[in-house]
């Protein structure tokens, strides 16, 4: 993620980052630069992905989890969007439009750090700085490569080991995160690491990782496992899923 020194030469008040291999539709800034002219205190916004194969053929699958019912676009609260949402992962995922005057040098820096969640991490800064705009308009093509960054770093484990510092920056940040949102978290790294294609050394190392940088163990898996079953029987225990911020009048 080299984003620093081309974020510095752009000369207009917002910044697009696209993929050297990506497609939009033509209409995707018609779609976004108002909407963030409209909403001064947004410091990002984003439209909706379908993913390509390497061929440029549609790759199936909903990416997006949008539904028809939901309005053009919604505006959220950046920290109600970082609790809610990027807590769990990074949904901001490509086709994005960011306010250049919000960026601050030093988190840019930071993130180019990181060799594979970077730009996870950039957009946690960027909702602490503003409002978040979703546009709920497919108008971007993500070409998906099989032997891409995070295919690999999925593989050697360093991707985790990059959220879990990506974690640990939003709960310094989020003190109200809660204890219950913070032991799923554990328990998710927990069991996905559990799960993971990896050498016995690299587990032992990833689990160490979790124990230094967010105090997960073995208790928090068993919680986050208990909490899978618990939500099949009732419809109000906490999920990544069900966390989701959803659009409505308020926010629209």
């Amino acid at each position: 993620m080299q984003w620093h020194k081309g974020i510095q030469l752009a000369r207009g008040k917002y910044v697009w980052i696209a993929e050297a291999d990506d497609l939009c539709e033509p209409t995707f800034l018609e779609n976004v630069i108002p909407l963030m002219e409209t909403h001064r205190n947004a410091s990002v916004c984003f439209v909706g992905n379908c993913r390509i194969d390497q061929y440029g053929t549609h790759i199936e699958g909903d990416f997006n989890k949008w539904k028809p019912s939901y309005p053009a676009y919604c505006v959220f609260d950046g920290k109600e969007y970082i609790k809610h949402n990027l807590y769990w992962r990074n949904y901001i995922d490509n086709a994005v439009v960011f306010r250049k005057s919000m960026m601050k040098a030093d988190n840019i820096r930071q993130c180019e750090q990181m060799r594979h969640s970077g730009d996870w991490l950039f957009w946690f800064y960027m909702a602490m700085n503003g409002d978040v705009i979703e546009c709920y308009k497919v108008l971007n093509y993500f070409r998906q490569h099989p032997q891409k960054v995070t295919v690999k770093a999925t593989k050697s484990g360093m991707g985790e080991a990059e959220n879990m510092e990506i974690v640990r920056i939003m709960e310094q940040h989020i003190p109200n995160l809660g204890n219950y949102r913070r032991r799923l978290r554990r328990g998710m790294f927990y069991n996905r690491i559990a799960k993971m294609n990896l050498e016995c050394q690299t587990r032992d190392k990833l689990y160490e990782l979790l124990r230094e940088k967010l105090g997960g163990t073995n208790r928090d898996g068993r919680f986050e496992r208990f909490n899978r079953v618990a939500r099949l029987f009732c419809p109000f225990v906490l999920t990544m899923k069900r966390d989701r911020l959803r659009p409505s009048r308020e926010n629209h």
